[in-house]
């Protein structure tokens, strides 16, 4: 099965936590360190806006944070190997228009933001109304043809955010590292206990497996 056909198998939702094996190669196979990592689909602008968006998403606390098991590797793979060409053209002019949003607010390249200005920009487009949060889900689900030219650069930025925040949690609950250390995790079945509660049998915990 190539990466693409084993995509095409699992749901997207976010939180979820049980991978196909082609998805698990490509999780297993993002092992850079962050700091010396490159993107190989994405620019280098685009890399450094994933990865401080994803810190902001998945920040590390207790747990481990996105960073840690190599979120924006991740996606930069996904990417490149899986998504299909019109869905890579589609994040490409929706990261560029962010990009260009943050350059009109900040006054400088997207690629020399800060975490802290990041931030605010997320804040700002996600600390809105419920009314609001419908509307912009509303649109994101229509064809693109259909949204009004004034509004074109707002649902572009609201597509770049989405996609990176979904793909942020689909990678990071399929990872090994969260499915070992903070989901709960038995790779040896043990005795079938059909009626226990979540709570008896993994301590309150989603399976990982």
């Amino acid at each position: 099965m190539d990466r693409r056909s084993a995509l095409k198998n699992i749901s997207l939702a976010t939180g979820y936590a049980v991978a196909a094996p082609g998805i698990m190669s490509i999780l297993t196979s993002c092992k850079t360190e962050v700091a010396t990592w490159k993107p190989t689909y994405l620019s280098v602008t685009e890399g450094h806006i994933i990865k401080h968006l994803v810190d902001i998403i998945i920040p590390k606390s207790k747990l481990p944070g996105g960073l840690e098991v190599n979120i924006p590797e991740f996606i930069d793979v996904m990417f490149r190997d899986v998504e299909s060409e019109s869905n890579q053209e589609a994040f490409k002019l929706s990261c560029e228009v962010f990009a260009d949003k943050f350059e009109s607010v900040y006054k400088k390249e997207a690629l020399k933001g800060s975490k802290k200005e990041f931030h605010e920009i997320l804040d700002k487009y996600f600390k809105i109304s419920e009314d609001e949060k419908q509307k912009v889900f509303n649109d994101l689900s229509k064809n693109i043809s259909e949204i009004p030219g004034q509004d074109l650069n707002k649902y572009h930025i609201y597509s770049f955010l989405t996609t990176v925040r979904r793909y942020a949690l689909f990678g990071y609950f399929t990872s090994e590292k969260v499915g070992e250390e903070v989901l709960a995790y038995d790779p040896i079945p043990g005795e079938y206990i059909p009626c226990g509660s979540l709570n008896d049998l993994s301590g309150g915990k989603v399976w990982s497996l």
